[in-house]
């Protein structure tokens, strides 16, 4: 059985995507898990590794998906989205960031823009 849930609106990067599609795997009763901006190219890239969800078509760029195929895909759903909701940066053991204001202590010259491409400029 597949569930799905889309999240209108919301964004996450895509190490805290991972770790969310990660730990709903880690799971008794979970065959496979998807947690994926709802882009067209993630859309049909996730179609052709089998996900064949109703609902799928519906979400769009700014939405988050998270689909998650087994016995217990429930189960798969809420430590994904417990993952999703936790604090920290994404990445298991990866300091936790503060307000963007943190940034204004930074020297650097490089910035990571992470968002739709469409919106990037």
């Amino acid at each position: 059985m597949i569930a799905l849930e889309i999240r209108t609106g919301r964004w996450a990067d895509s190490a805290k995507m991972m770790r969310a599609a990660r730990d709903a795997e880690l799971l008794p009763g979970v065959e496979r898990a998807f947690v994926f901006m709802g882009t067209p190219a993630n859309i049909e890239e996730a179609q052709s590794l089998g996900l064949d969800a109703d609902g799928l078509q519906d979400a769009g760029p700014s939405d988050l998906v998270i689909a998650v195929d087994g016995d217990d895909a429930a189960a798969g759903i809420a430590a994904a989205e417990s993952a999703l909701d936790s604090g920290g940066s994404g990445a298991a053991g990866a300091p936790e960031q503060t307000a963007a204001a943190s940034l204004a202590r930074v020297e650097a010259d490089v910035a990571i823009v992470s968002v739709p491409g469409e919106y990037a400029a």
